[in-house]
């Protein structure tokens, strides 16, 4: 009788033992199948990055160029050969200006980022170190009181497009509005006189802005008075 006591009492603390041992063994046993399903998981993640970072810097955009009767037409992103140069460099033009010179409380560093993509490297620089010592941006938003400012565009005018670099007159007004009410207050007229040409290759940063990479390496503007 005492010995039947003895083997149940071993055999209940083996089944302890056992339960305590075996309970950490199933959990490494899951944790290293839960470890193999993740890997799997993060290597198909990779390649499915990889494969769309690939895609993504071969894409090129659609070029929807007008015809001289006002209809869209597309035109292959690699022939730029047969892209209107007049009317897409009069169409870029006058949006940098848009986005350059036009002063919004809303889209002002937006606006004035976007504008960036149209300079050179060397103009870019030149640019961002004169305005940020100026304070221009920073001095217009600090005062909810300074008028808006939107952008007219009167005239683009192109010079010799046979061959790059290329050169532009852009005649535009600034047309000054109350922040509140929108009231016309003021206008002036100003002209900017460029040189530019076109990207070999356009960043993907560029392609919703700038897709055919005009880019501007000198600019230089004045304000007109009389009539």
């Amino acid at each position: 009788m005492t010995a039947t006591n003895n083997t149940l009492r071993t055999t209940d603390a083996g089944h302890k033992f056992l339960e305590l041992y075996a309970e950490p063994v199933v959990t490494n046993t899951y944790l290293k199948v839960a470890l193999l399903v993740l890997s799997v998981v993060t290597l198909a993640s990779l390649a499915l990055l990889y494969r769309a970072e690939t895609a993504a810097l071969r894409l090129k955009p659609l070029v929807i160029a007008v015809s001289e009767a006002g209809r869209g037409q597309v035109s292959s992103y690699a022939d730029f050969s047969k892209v209107p140069v007049d009317r897409v460099s009069k169409y870029y033009l006058a949006r940098w200006t848009e986005l350059y010179y036009g002063r919004n409380h809303a889209t002002l560093q937006r606006d004035f980022t976007e504008s960036l993509n149209f300079f050179s490297n060397d103009l870019q620089g030149a640019t961002l170190l004169r305005v940020t010592k100026a304070k221009t941006l920073e001095t217009f938003l600090l005062d909810p009181s300074t008028s808006t400012v939107d952008i007219e565009i009167k005239a683009v005018v192109l010079e010799d497009l046979r061959e790059a670099p290329y050169r532009a007159h852009i005649e535009f007004e600034k047309v000054f509005r109350s922040l509140g009410d929108q009231d016309e207050q003021r206008r002036e007229r100003w002209t900017a006189n460029v040189v530019y040409s076109f990207r070999d290759e356009v960043p993907n940063k560029m392609l919703l802005t700038n897709p055919l990479g005009l880019v501007i390496s000198y600019v230089h503007e004045d304000q007109a008075f009389g009539s």
